[in-house]
C-alpha cells in the first residue's frame, strides 16, 4: 500500500510539473535551458495556473516581475541554477535547471560571410552589417547606427581613399556601385562602427575587412 501511495504521489507531481513550461525568451532557441551573466534574461512561465497565485524564485541572482507570467532574471554567478515556480499554498508546481554561461564579445559581419575573403556577389547578396555573438544563443540586441566603408584597389592603401560615411547598417547605393567595380585582390574596410548596445548605450565595435576573391 505504501508503494502504491508513493507512485500515485509521483504521478500527480509529474502531471502538475507538466502543466508548467519555463522559457528563456532572450535566446535564439528558447527550448534551451541556458541563462547568461550580465544581462536580463527574459523568462516566460506558461501555465494555466492564475498569475496572481504564482511565486517564482531562483537560486542564483535575482528575478523580478515585468508583466503577468513574464520575468527578468539577472544571474550573479557562473554556476548552474534552478528556477522554481510555487503556488499560493507553497507547493512547487514547476522547476527547471539552467546552465549559466558568459556572453562573448560582439562581432560585426556581413550575413553569411564568416571568412575574411568573399566574392563581390557574396557581399552584395546581403549588403548590410549585423552584430553577432559567436557561439552564443543569446539574441544580440545590438543596433548599428552608422559606419564607414572604404574600398582599396589591389591592396594598396595610399591614404587618399575617401570612406563612405553610412547611416544605419545598410550599404548606400553609391557604396554598392563602387563594390560592384572591385576585383580579386581588392579590399573593403569597415571602420568606426557605431551602435546601440542592448542597454541603449552608444559604443563602437571593432573594425574588420574583407579581401575580394575571384
Amino acid at each position: 500500500m505504501k508503494t502504491i501511495t508513493i507512485l500515485i504521489s509521483l504521478f500527480f507531481s509529474a502531471k502538475i510539473f507538466a502543466q508548467v513550461e519555463i522559457i528563456n525568451r532572450s535566446l535564439t532557441d528558447s527550448s534551451l535551458g541556458i541563462v547568461y551573466l550580465g544581462v536580463e534574461n527574459k523568462i516566460e512561465i506558461k501555465t494555466k495556473f492564475p498569475d496572481p497565485k504564482l511565486l517564482v524564485t531562483v537560486r542564483n541572482g535575482v528575478i523580478w516581475k515585468l508583466a503577468p507570467y513574464r520575468f527578468a532574471w539577472s544571474v550573479s554567478e557562473n554556476k548552474n541554477s534552478v528556477l522554481t515556480v510555487v503556488d499560493d499554498n507553497g507547493k512547487t508546481i514547476g522547476e527547471k535547471t539552467f546552465k549559466v554561461d558568459t556572453v562573448p564579445p560582439p562581432r560585426v559581419m556581413i550575413p553569411g560571410i564568416k571568412d575574411p575573403t568573399a566574392s563581390v556577389n557574396q557581399i552584395l547578396l546581403n549588403p548590410f552589417l549585423q552584430v553577432v555573438l559567436p557561439n552564443c544563443f543569446l539574441k544580440s540586441g545590438y543596433i548599428i547606427t552608422s559606419f564607414e566603408l572604404t574600398t582599396v584597389h589591389e591592396g594598396v592603401f595610399d591614404g587618399d581613399q575617401t570612406p563612405f560615411a553610412i547611416s544605419g547598417n545598410r550599404f548606400s547605393e553609391q557604396a554598392i556601385k563602387t563594390i560592384r567595380s572591385l576585383s580579386k585582390g581588392d579590399f573593403i574596410f569597415f571602420d568606426n562602427i557605431k551602435c546601440l548596445d542592448p542597454n541603449s548605450r552608444t559604443r563602437f565595435l571593432p573594425s574588420f575587412y574583407l579581401a575580394i576573391k575571384q
